[in-house]
């Protein structure tokens, strides 16, 4: 009777392929434990890109089309970070450069779009980067009210 290595008794190897498993099975083990942050952090990405594709979708069905390319978006949404950012000098909120790119938003799709591009900066999204940077008076100065301007349904 042959016998392979998935169908042989624990007590029928050899010390030699105990510790091989073994060591193989630890190993694994401390890799899943090392990378779990990470790769959850991937599904909660690819879960939030879904759900903003949808609305994407949505948005489009409804005849509205986006006012710039891809890129653009992706430059806005570096700008705001730097905007935002004050760890390298602590100067504080760059408001004006805030105001002035939600001002460029000229639909909800636009507005989706930057989000998306925003992605997460040190772990945190657009909204909770300009939810933790700004007052709730200086949000609606530079964020919210040249959102309504627009009349962009979408509020932080």
């Amino acid at each position: 009777m042959a016998t392979n290595f998935f169908n042989t008794k624990w007590s029928n190897r050899t010390p030699l392929e105990r510790y091989i498993i073994l060591g193989g099975t630890g190993g694994l083990l401390i890799f899943v434990a090392l990378n779990r942050k990470k790769w959850i952090a991937a599904i909660k990405a690819r879960r939030e890109r879904a759900i903003y594709e949808d609305d994407l979708g949505i948005l489009t069905g409804g005849g509205d089309k986006a006012t710039y390319l891809d890129s653009q978006y992706i430059i806005f949404a570096n700008s705001l970070y730097q905007a935002m950012d004050s760890s390298a000098f602590d100067w504080g909120t760059d408001e004006t450069t805030v105001g002035s790119i939600m001002y460029k938003m000229k639909n909800d799709i636009d507005v989706n779009k930057l989000i998306t591009a925003f992605g997460k900066k040190d772990g945190y999204d657009l909204s909770e980067w300009i939810t933790g940077d700004f007052s709730s008076e200086a949000k609606d100065m530079y964020v919210n009210a040249p959102l309504r301007a627009n009349k962009i349904k979408y509020q932080f």
